[in-house]
């Protein structure tokens, strides 16, 4: 049996303050890696210090590069990930701290089925001092109503070498990396949720990512009530629309030439069509809502017999399309 080659690639800018607890968290792991990828971006703290004192005494490769210029956040993850040679690699963040089984009950996974290209674990939210708030995935099913399937963070994730081909570089330089990793593979089934948190996810006011459901009970109710008022607008989602059609695009251009096995079956036309689908759902959307509202009602009660709502929320976005 193959033992996969095990990489991390972590992302640093500015992150002294909590660095060196991450690094020994990964030190500390059940089952080592075999690299660890960190590129930093341009830190003007002690960062690259602590990475390089660490490299002295890790019992692992560790391959520290240094960008000429400032990627930015997301673009600075994706070369990172460019620059490990695993087949399959974590995310890391350079503030949380892993549990020492977390690589190790991630790889049990890969091994049980042989179908999963991404593992996502749950995590314990805490504060800049690691006082634990509450797990990720009970804290965001109340607060954003979301299903299981859709709940996942970067820093909680490992995927396989053939999965990130697949998914990088992203459609759009603004997208999260994270979202669309998870969208994709949720949309082709092949993603496994360790719902045993597996790490501390350290919030404090110097995160490049926000986190809702960790902020404090008045912020939390705001952003309720921001949302509902969201809602009640028929504000123009031709935008939105046009980005999902995109990305659905983008994404059967890309399973055309993917060797990887995308659903329990190994049958990746089942997937093709069922996003070729999607995107006809996106087209006929996109075309009713770009004639003038007079004319919209016919062809929303085609698309509303046909089921293309059936996803959206029905009955009451098919009358927005009729009215924004």
């Amino acid at each position: 049996m193959h033992t996969p080659i095990v990489s991390i690639a972590m992302t640093t800018y500015n992150g002294e303050r909590y660095l060196q607890e991450q690094l020994d968290s990964l030190m500390a792991q059940t089952r080592p890696p075999d690299e660890l990828i960190v590129s930093d971006d341009g830190s003007t703290d002690n960062t690259v210090a602590v990475v390089e004192a660490f490299r002295k005494v890790a019992q692992f490769p560790v391959r520290l590069n240094l960008n000429e210029e400032n990627l930015g956040y997301i673009e600075n993850f994706q070369h990172a990930v460019r620059l490990a040679r695993g087949d399959i690699i974590f995310l890391s963040d350079q503030d949380d701290v892993w549990f020492d089984k977390k690589i190790e009950a991630h790889l049990e996974v890969y091994a049980q089925n042989a179908n999963v290209q991404v593992v996502t674990n749950d995590a314990l939210g805490t504060d800049d001092s690691l006082k634990v708030i509450g797990s990720l995935l009970a804290k965001t099913r109340p607060q954003k109503g979301a299903a299981e399937k859709f709940v996942g963070n970067g820093c909680c994730l490992s995927f396989k070498a053939g999965f990130g081909h697949l998914c990088f570089p992203m459609p759009h330089p603004n997208t999260s990396y994270d979202l669309w990793m998870h969208r994709v593979a949720t949309k082709l089934d092949v993603r496994a949720v360790l719902k045993t948190p597996l790490q501390y996810y350290r919030r404090h006011e110097a995160n490049a990512s926000p986190a809702h459901y960790l902020r404090s009970p008045l912020k939390k109710l705001w952003l309720r009530v921001a949302h509902r008022l969201r809602k009640l607008k028929f504000q123009d989602i031709l935008p939105e629309l046009q980005d999902k059609l995109n990305e659905a695009s983008n994404l059967l251009e890309r399973l055309e030439i993917s060797d990887i096995s995308v659903d329990r079956h190994g049958n990746v036309l089942r997937v093709a069509e069922a996003i070729s689908g999607e995107a006809q759902v996106l087209k006929a959307r996109i075309s009713i809502l770009r004639r003038p509202r007079p004319f919209r009602l016919p062809a929303v009660l085609r698309a509303y017999r046909r089921g293309d709502y059936k996803a959206v929320a029905g009955a009451r976005s098919a009358l927005k399309d009729v009215l924004r």
